[in-house]
C-alpha cells in the first residue's frame, strides 16, 4: 500500500500536530508539578485543584495583601507618632511660655 504525500500531509497537520501539542503540554504540566513537589494533587480532583491554587497563586495573593496590610500599619503608626510629637511640642511650647512669664515676673518683681 502506497501512501500518497497528500494524505501524509493531512495526517501530520490534522493528527500529528495536535497530538504533539497535547503530549508536550501534559509533559510540561507534569514536570512543573513534579518540580514544585505537588504531584499528589493530580490524584485529588477538585481538592487537588484548590490545594494547588493555594500553593501557587493563592500564596502570591496572600503575600500581596500582607504587604498592603503592613503598609497600612506603618502609615497608621507614622500618623500616630506625628500626633504624639505634636502633643509633646504643644506641651513644650506651653512650658516655655510659662517659663518666660515666670522669668519676666521675677525680673519685673511681680509675684
Amino acid at each position: 500500500a502506497v501512501v500518497s504525500t497528500q494524505s501524509t500531509g493531512f495526517l501530520l497537520k490534522r493528527v500529528g500536530l495536535p497530538v504533539t501539542i497535547v503530549i508536550v503540554s501534559i509533559g510540561a504540566i507534569y514536570l512543573n508539578l513534579k518540580g514544585q513537589g505537588m504531584l499528589h494533587v493530580l490524584h485529588k480532583g477538585k481538592e487537588g485543584v484548590k490545594e494547588y491554587y493555594k500553593h501557587t497563586l493563592g500564596r502570591h495573593l496572600d503575600s500581596h495583601y500582607q504587604d498592603e496590610r503592613a503598609l497600612r500599619q506603618r502609615e497608621a503608626y507614622r500618623k500616630a507618632l506625628e500626633k504624639k510629637e505634636e502633643r509633646i511640642m504643644e506641651q513644650f511650647r506651653q512650658y516655655e511660655e510659662a517659663e518666660i512669664a515666670a522669668n519676666t515676673a521675677i525680673q519685673t518683681g511681680d509675684p
